[in-house]
């Protein structure tokens, strides 16, 4: 047995070498994760939809207390109109952020393509300049 420490078990201010490379790739890959542009907008859209939702929660239990419905209205137009609005606006942000994402992987791959065919016909064009005339 050895009596060292595993990796597990360094102190805090161990080197960076004393980290394996499964810790290392996780590590960048959610700081690219968190950095991504629609990180910040699909945080944004479900913290809308849960703050709708807990709106109309709450709403629900006023709603519940009161035994008149005109005393019940104020619970429904406020809460539940506001929480239903605020879970829509998160559907449609998520909608739309999700649109984007995909639009952008398409404009990649298309980029990709053309990258892909304008290499060829450089390649196309140097071959028969250099076979020369026919």
């Amino acid at each position: 047995m050895t009596s060292g420490p595993t990796r597990r078990e360094l102190a805090p201010g161990g080197s960076l070498d004393d980290v394996d490379d499964a810790t290392l790739r996780w590590a960048v890959e959610l700081a690219q994760f968190v950095r991504h542009p629609l990180f910040v907008g699909s945080v944004f859209a479900a913290g809308l939809s849960f703050v709708g939702v807990g709106i109309l929660i709450v709403s629900g239990f006023g709603v519940h207390d009161e035994y008149y419905v005109s005393r019940q209205l104020p619970y429904l137009i406020s809460g539940g109109f506001a929480g239903l609005g605020l879970v829509i606006a998160g559907a449609v942000l998520a909608s739309i952020l999700g649109q984007r994402r995909d639009q952008a992987a398409a404009d990649r791959e298309l980029a990709r393509v053309v990258d892909e065919i304008a290499s060829l016909t450089r390649a196309v064009t140097a071959r028969l300049t250099a076979e020369g005339p026919r």
